[in-house]
């Protein structure tokens, strides 16, 4: 299937939208979704794509300043997490060229996105916007959906643009100026299933029935059996794509 055109007028999904309603509830899979990011988190975060908030939910002692394009979103991570005085919420692009003036260049230590930059037409000016806002030996820690070939009606329908291989990720990070780190496929079965559900089966609801009921399964009984088989191990292919970099200090 044929990947969205930038350039097309069609309106893009925002916030809720670009996931199944299942997603929220499935605390083994955001889990282990962090224990893949953790090592390169530190510091000052900057969380690109606030969207639910189940992937910044392990780092409640962290100071985080997280933007979403989604006005609602906002508004409720800002209500649900009130009582967290180091966390803040705010509307923003990553890709709007006073983004960088408006964080503050140099203010963080860690840039952090999981799931995000494939909803994002001009990724290069994300990658390169997160090297501005970090602090010279920051890293920028993303959580990408792995490989052009698992790209379907699912992708379409959250809003994607693309998939990205460890080649891919690599010539971004490098374009930006960023050391790569961390380059690895995760979750090799989930995989599998996404390919079934997005190449042999064309879905037109990304909150049905089955696709929730599916993710009720995999979240509740394979993920503890698989997290013991792969570990830290890099897999020869995955559902998604860990993808770390480092800036340079200054000379």
């Amino acid at each position: 299937m044929t990947p969205l055109d930038p350039t097309s007028p069609t309106e893009m999904p925002l916030g809720r939208e670009t996931m199944s309603s299942g997603l929220e509830a499935a605390t083994n899979y955001h889990r282990w979704n962090y224990e893949w990011i953790a090592p390169y988190v530190r510091g000052r975060i900057l969380d690109i794509g606030g969207g639910t908030g189940n992937h910044i939910a392990f780092l409640r002692r962290a100071e985080v300043v997280s933007i979403d394009l989604s006005p609602e979103s906002v508004r409720e991570l800002r209500a649900r997490h009130r009582d967290l005085p180091n966390w803040s919420f705010e509307v923003g692009d990553i890709t709007h060229p006073a983004i960088v003036d408006r964080l503050g260049r140099a203010s963080f230590d860690t840039v952090l996105s999981c799931n995000v930059f494939e909803h994002i037409p001009a990724d290069e000016l994300a990658f390169a916007h997160a090297g501005r806002l970090l602090r010279p030996g920051g890293h920028l820690v993303l959580l990408l959906p792995a490989h052009a070939w698992l790209y379907g009606s699912m992708d379409r329908l959250a809003g994607h643009f693309r998939r990205y291989s460890i080649d891919d990720a690599r010539r971004k990070l490098e374009a930006a100026g960023f050391a790569p780190v961390a380059l690895r496929y995760v979750n090799a079965v989930g995989a599998l299933g996404w390919f079934v559900n997005n190449r042999l089966i064309s879905h037109r609801d990304l909150s049905s029935g089955a696709i929730n009921g599916q993710i009720r399964v995999f979240d509740r009984l394979l993920i503890p059996v698989l997290k013991r088989i792969e570990g830290a191990r890099s897999m020869p292919f995955g559902q998604s794509l860990v993808c770390a970099g480092r800036k340079p200090t200054a000379a």
